[in-house]
């Protein structure tokens, strides 16, 4: 039988959830830039297995969540928390799509371009809208 190593969670590694929390404030940005004004923050679940990033309170199930590995790259832990936040503001603003290309007028999505975190959209092309964080449009 092999045995199963748990990782360690947020509450045994605080830097995970420093790093979570610093991707937060990061995309919080991003939030006030397209005019919400919301609260957003992180709900640990009760087995310190993921936490969500929320807006407005939301509950955590409506975001997918966020693993503690997930906090160990810190370009893919402001993907995480960018695009977990998304899930929240949108279930929020049911039928609203969050945040929008300017140029295209489709919906953005969180991911790695080039080494960096960036807001992505999948218009003709494919472009980077904004770095995370630095959201002007």
């Amino acid at each position: 039988m092999v045995a199963m190593t748990r990782e360690p969670g947020f509450r045994e590694e605080p830097s995970l959830l420093q790093a979570l929390e610093q991707a937060l404030h990061v995309v919080e940005a991003d939030v006030r830039a397209t005019g919400l004004d919301g609260p957003v923050g992180l709900i640990l679940n009760d087995r310190d297995e993921y936490a969500h990033a929320v807006y407005q309170g939301g509950g955590s199930g409506s975001t997918t969540g966020i693993h503690p590995a997930d906090a160990s790259d810190p370009v893919y832990v402001l993907v995480a928390v960018a695009d977990d936040l998304q899930n929240s503001i949108m279930h929020i603003l049911w039928g609203t799509v969050w945040p929008v290309c300017p140029a295209h007028n489709l919906g953005a999505h969180a991911r790695e371009h080039e080494g960096a975190a960036v807001w992505w959209c999948n218009g003709p092309g494919g472009h980077v809208i904004a770095p995370i964080g630095h959201w002007n449009g």
